[in-house]
């Protein structure tokens, strides 16, 4: 019964979207012009980005999975929206990858202010891994923007 209750309360008209805003930055500008496998910086820079979109992809759906976790971070950010009578600012996280797609380090910014909303991204986007390795070399941290948006239907 009580997981109803949060089910309904997590679904109202939200859903969570993701957006890469970007993951190069200063250490694309550093990539040799052809890589040891023969591929060029462009060809390179592609494959981070089609990584990038993957990998966003994929951690939308570990926040959007129907966990205890899930359902707290989520009513949480409704909760500072109500609070706040407006629509929240996207978060931007910075995620770091190992070489097996595993997530090591996540910054959120602004900072949650909050040791449970904290606790809760982490179980969320650390507990997997991306299901597949990123390319060799790849920059990190990812930079991924999260905003809360009404749900279309």
């Amino acid at each position: 019964m009580k997981e109803e209750m949060n089910t309904q309360k997590r679904q109202p008209q939200w859903k969570r979207i993701l957006q890469l805003l970007g993951l190069m930055g200063a250490a694309a500008a550093g990539t040799p012009a052809q890589s040891a496998d023969g591929h060029t910086a462009e060809e390179m820079s592609r494959q981070w980005d089609a990584y990038a979109r993957f990998a966003g992809t994929i951690l939308q759906d570990y926040l959007d999975e129907d966990t205890e976790a899930g359902a707290r971070f989520h009513e949480f950010l409704q909760d500072k929206d109500l609070l706040l009578g407006q629509d929240s600012e996207p978060l931007l996280l910075s995620v770091w990858l190992d070489d097996k797609g595993n997530v090591v380090r996540l910054r959120v910014e602004p900072a949650l202010n909050n040791a449970q909303a904290d606790s809760d991204i982490k179980q969320i986007l650390m507990t997997k891994p991306i299901p597949v390795m990123p390319p060799e070399g790849m920059p990190m941290p990812l930079l991924v923007s999260l905003q809360l948006l009404p749900k279309v239907m």
